[in-house]
């Protein structure tokens, strides 16, 4: 019983940290307190780190189970793609900054 009230403490904890690096990011994108090239960096950043907030859930999730394969599968997968789809990000948001705002290529 002691494992799955942790298992679901740092659930909640992760999805309220989760909510709250959402909710500074919609305040800074409305409000724009800086420059427009420093709020076009840090909404291009969070673009990708945001995913990668789901990281650690997905896989402290697959390691406190060990029962239900099929659910364990599901989140190795889930996060497997969340690491797959920031990666890309990641790649588009170097060459979108290191080309100073050029449209980054695309297979014709």
């Amino acid at each position: 019983m002691g494992v799955a009230v942790a298992c679901r403490t740092s659930l909640w904890r992760g999805i309220a940290f989760i909510l709250l690096f959402n909710g500074l990011l919609a305040a800074w994108l409305l409000l724009k307190p800086a420059p427009h090239a420093t709020v076009v960096v840090v909404d291009n950043i969070a673009r990708f780190l945001g995913p990668l907030l789901l990281v650690p859930l997905c896989v402290g999730r697959v390691s406190a189970r060990a029962t239900l394969r099929s659910r364990q599968y599901a989140l190795a997968i889930i996060g497997a793609g969340v690491l797959i789809h920031s990666l890309g990000r990641i790649l588009y948001t170097y060459d979108e900054q290191s080309r100073h705002g050029a449209t980054a290529p695309f297979p014709s």
